[in-house]
């Protein structure tokens, strides 16, 4: 399995299959992604909030703003963000992305402080480092026909197709 840098993520972001919508440079460090919050669910719709403020032990569901599609040789591992737990918020979310995932993150975080903590859209969530655990199955060789099939789908997406839908 490689850890991808820096030049790669970029590379799979913007050009090759699009794997971050809403990638932005700033959030790429040598070996990991920052990724963000992009709405909140209550209840069972996103609130469409800019902001939510977390009583002591109160939860909430986070949405990430950007939108993964991994190619099917890439696996990512979740890490939460320190800032967070400085500010005592547990952030619950499984620990990877799987290969050939496309979709929003869904995390829920929690206030274990004894203070109310203020959360915002566009705050960071977590880091995610990419890896890819088969060398031999490359997404941009022509020799690979499944590869290069699977490029194309993922060319063809459009990111209004998920306008209106509800998360829960």
């Amino acid at each position: 399995m490689e850890l991808l840098t820096r030049s790669t993520i970029r590379i799979l972001a913007t050009r090759d299959c699009e794997m971050i919508t809403h990638f932005d440079e700033r959030n790429l460090d040598q070996v990991f992604y920052l990724f963000h919050i992009g709405d909140f669910v209550v209840g069972e719709k996103a609130a469409h909030q800019e902001k939510i403020t977390l009583a002591p032990l109160e939860s909430v569901t986070a949405i990430s703003l950007e939108r993964f599609m991994l190619p099917n040789n890439i696996i990512a591992s979740i890490s939460t963000r320190s800032s967070l737990n400085l500010k005592k918020i547990a952030m619950f979310a499984s620990t990877h992305i799987d290969p050939l995932f496309e979709g929003r993150l869904e995390v829920l975080l929690s206030n274990l402080s004894q203070v109310p903590v203020e959360l915002r859209k566009g705050d960071t969530l977590g880091k995610l480092y990419f890896y890819r655990f088969n060398a031999n199955d490359d997404i941009s060789s022509s020799s690979n026909k499944t590869g290069s099939e699977e490029l194309l789908r993922r060319k063809e997406y459009q990111l209004d197709d998920d306008t209106g839908k509800q998360w829960i």
